[in-house]
């Protein structure tokens, strides 16, 4: 099960491979994490691919909740 502390710690390919697979099937479960893990990392110094990354995938989560 993916969390924000994984998607955090875990390498920017991996996460962005374990978002893909997870928006498939549950773009809220998705959208949740990304948000937890935009928060985390809102005011932490360097990680700006990795916000990049997230804020893709949220954006991409909220068309998908919003298509169904």
């Amino acid at each position: 099960m993916l969390n924000e502390d994984y998607l955090i710690n875990t390498s920017i390919c991996d996460a962005r491979i374990n978002l893909e697979h997870t928006i498939k099937t549950n773009p809220q479960q998705v959208k949740q994490l990304a948000e937890k893990v935009l928060e985390k990392l809102k005011d932490s110094e360097g990680h700006k691919t990795r916000r990049q990354m997230v804020a893709a995938m949220l954006k991409k989560a909220n068309k998908l909740i919003g298509a169904s």
